[in-house]
């Protein structure tokens, strides 16, 4: 049989060609999976096609190489006319396009990233890698160790498979010379939860910078100032990896180490270059410069193997790199280099840096929509045509602990001092979050406040709920991303919360037991975030229903009886700060004959509540990662009537807010059930300027606010502790000032000045000086 024979039969052609493999052919320069390989006859655009001519869509388009399609006209005319023109030439001589190429890319390089530079070329991509080893390791005088990520690929030679961190690359070779020193690639679908992307951002470039903090167990000796390591190998987006995108600030943290103790930075942009991701270097997304950037693959198509690299002037100029450093046989060929320049003008005329994201971000939607409908995926994301899909695990648990000098849910504040007794440690936070689709989420447990929105970790607003509460129960949140090209999504929040629980036995000591009713908090919130690169605004809408935290008057309560427990004891609060009108809940009996008798007490709400929180935030993202955020709040307690502090006339009056001794006086035609120095309103505005978590040497912040909450707008328990040192019928200012002192730590300033809405004077001045480090 003519296996070239196009009209043979194909399935009898690939079953001899496949015999033929089996037979002749290596298997360690392909790859077998289940299935041998597929056989194909011809390409055309993003598709291959077997001898029978079923079309097959090839989604990796040749390991990222063949980026303008199969049979591109353009480019194959091209390779004809170099055939039949100069197709082949030896190294050591020059010819046009080598020069236009070599000047095409160092141009870009200079217009992009401000630096002279020079380009060298070579066959494949491992072979480029190879040219830069020798290269960084000729600059750093011989030095020979390297970092590379965890998850990286950098080809099969050698010496790019001793920075390749898998070892199923190296197994069965021996040993490989020096291997590299794998640094985790930053995650961001996997980071610890609780972390913003920022914050895990820091924290990564925070751990990786740990390795240069002492002589002894680092890669730094601060005594000649010298590292042990020559470079660092970097994917910006790693191809073999997962195509996993790192959060936008890593790389500018991670070059800041690198330029701090001299280390270079070379980038592989060998899968993801020549406008994958919408750029000609995948790099340029990340606001970094490179001092070696190594390409290949996709330069030519995939129709004649051309790879290169550009360096810095400094690390390549003939007198560090004299000629014949290094070099192959076919590096350069007119081939590849007439391919190159078809390609880069291409590009440019197709105008890729603008189609390529447009078309990006629709397959983006449809992938968005898979996960919506598919809960096994759990992360969903792209830059670009460099798109992914993850299948993830739907439940994580949590457990956070947390300091406090008691066990009050709304401070973690420890106070030094006690007698030197010891301090305790408490657990803050323990829940599970389920994930059954990537639209909606629900959490179980001790929890963080679902309802406190956040801008990259800092807490918006505490003028309902301080930014420490931790919450008991479940919540739910569903978000859709109403225009996805816009930025554009709203998101929604239900929960229930077990406030305070009682039993049904109650009394205790009684046969007779109280009706008791737990206290629950239900609460719904809608939300609208509009997010861009330059800002992000915000608005929420949330409602929160507290079911019987209103007191209740007790039956008469025979104290001198031996009664320990009155009938409505279990409806006072749990925890109070203050500023909430109280009313005395035990009806105490007299003892016969007796008018001097202890009267123990416990206090109850007088209102119910239900309140409205309205909220907006404008943050605007500026130059060097600094923000200007703006901040306004309104609360108002839906559920307040004057009337009911009133309600049982002279058994439970108020004890606190009142303007005079009657604070019941008899109704009157247009006036309050109650003469009460309270109200159901509270607001606030603040604005901060500077990096919202500044937990960097050179990274601070500064902000001040106004804040005013009547004496029943919310709850007083629950509610910032700091500000007029906890509660509510408070008004004042507040300002602070954060500054980072170095990786994971600061130092916080903040003055609280506050007053009484009404009633009688108190005025509460706070000053805090507060350390802050994350671990």
């Amino acid at each position: 049989m003519n296996i070239f024979d196009k009209n043979a039969d194909s399935a009898a052609s690939d079953a001899q060609l496949l015999a033929d493999e089996a037979r002749y052919s290596s298997f360690g320069d392909t790859v077998h999976y289940v299935d041998p390989p597929k056989i194909f006859q011809r390409g055309e655009g993003s598709y291959m096609f077997d001898g029978a001519g079923v079309p097959y869509l090839d989604l990796q388009m040749w390991y990222s190489a063949c980026n303008f399609g199969y049979s591109n006209k353009r480019l194959n005319d091209a390779l004809k006319d170099q055939i039949d023109t100069l197709p082949q030439v030896a190294s050591q001589y020059l010819h046009p396009t080598r020069v236009q190429l070599a000047k095409t890319i160092a141009v870009d390089m200079h217009e992009k990233f401000g630096l002279d530079g020079r380009v060298h070329f070579n066959v494949g991509g491992a072979q480029a890698i190879e040219d830069s080893l020798k290269i960084v390791r000729n600059a750093r005088g011989g030095k020979s160790l390297m970092f590379a990520f965890e998850g990286g690929y950098h080809g099969r030679t050698l010496g790019a498979s001793s920075i390749t961190s898998s070892y199923r690359y190296r197994r069965r070779y021996g040993h490989f010379g020096e291997r590299a020193m794998f640094i985790p690639f930053p995650y961001p679908f996997r980071r610890p939860k609780g972390m913003t992307p920022d914050e895990y951002s820091d924290h990564c470039v925070w751990q990786f910078e740990r390795l240069f903090e002492s002589e002894y167990n680092g890669v730094w000796d601060p005594k000649v100032g010298q590292a042990e390591y020559a470079a660092f190998y970097v994917e910006p987006i790693q191809g073999t990896g997962g195509y996993v995108i790192p959060p936008r600030n890593f790389f500018t943290g991670l070059k800041r180490v690198l330029d701090k103790y001299g280390i270079l930075m070379v980038v592989d942009e060998i899968q993801m270059g020549f406008w994958r991701t919408g750029k000609l270097w995948s790099i340029e997304h990340f606001g970094v410069t490179p001092d070696v950037l190594v390409f290949g693959k996709a330069l030519t198509n995939g129709l004649n193997p051309l790879s290169g690299l550009w360096a810095r002037e400094e690390l390549i100029n003939p007198t560090v790199f004299p000629p014949g450093s290094t070099h192959s046989t076919f590096n350069s060929n007119p081939l590849g280099t007439r391919l190159g320049l078809e390609v880069l003008k291409l590009g440019k005329e197709m105008d890729y840096e603008r189609t390529v994201p447009e078309k990006g971000a629709y397959f983006l939607d449809g992938l968005r929509g898979l996960q919506k409908r598919h809960p096994e995926i759990g992360d969903v994301d792209g830059l670009g045509l460099a798109l992914r899909a993850e299948i993830s695990d739907s439940i994580i648990a949590t457990v956070r602990l947390a300091t406090g000098r008691n066990n009050s849910p709304v401070s973690t504040t420890q106070l030094l001092g006690g007698g030197l007794t010891k301090k305790d440690i408490w657990l803050d936070q323990a829940y599970v979050d389920i994930k059954p689709a990537s639209w909606i989420s629900g959490t179980v447990g001790r929890m963080p406040n679902p309802f406190v929105g956040s801008v990259e970790g800092y807490k918006l607003t505490d003028l309902v709920y301080d930014t420490d509460l931790a919450l008991d129960g479940m919540a739910a949140t569903a978000r859709h991303d109403l225009f996805p090209r816009r930025g554009i999504s709203v998101s929604g929040t239900a929960g229930a919360f077990l406030m305070d629980y009682r039993d049904d036995n109650f009394p205790t000591a009684s046969p007779n037991k109280a009706n008791t009713k737990t206290k629950w908090m239900f609460g719904g919130q809608g939300v609208v975030d509009w997010n861009t690169s330059r800002f992000d605004w915000r608005a929420s809408a949330a409602f929160y229903q507290f079911q019987y935290d209103r007191g209740l008057l007790s039956d008469p309560c025979p104290l001198y009886l031996g009664v320990t427990e009155c009938s409505t004891d279990f409806t006072r609060p749990a925890f109070m700060q203050k500023g909430n009108t109280l009313f005395l809940i035990r009806n105490i009996t007299p003892p016969p004959g007796q008018t001097d008798y202890a009267v123990p007490q416990f206090a109850g709400l007088s209102f119910d509540y239900d309140v409205l929180d309205l909220s907006t935030s404008f943050d605007l993202k500026l130059a060097n990662d600094r923000h200007l955020l703006l901040v306004g709040a309104y609360a108002r307690n839906l559920a307040f009537d004057r009337g009911d502090a009133c309600r049982y006339n002279e058994l439970g009056l108020p004890v606190n807010n009142n303007v005079d001794a009657n604070p019941c006086p008899a109704p009157r035609a247009g006036q309050p059930g109650s003469n009460l120095a309270t109200g159901p309103n509270a607001y606030m505005g603040k604005v901060v300027y500077g990096h919202l978590n500044p937990y960097r040497w050179g990274q601070w912040n500064v902000g001040a606010g106004y804040k005013r909450l009547e004496a029943d707008a919310v709850l007083d328990g629950y509610t910032d502790s700091d500000f007029h040192l906890g509660g509510t019928n408070a008004k004042g200012y507040f300002v602070n000032a954060s500054v980072g002192l170095f990786d994971g730590a600061n130092l916080e300033f903040r003055w609280f000045s506050a007053n009484e809405v009404a009633g009688p004077p108190l005025a509460i001045d706070v000053g805090q000086i507060d350390l802050n480090v994350k671990f």
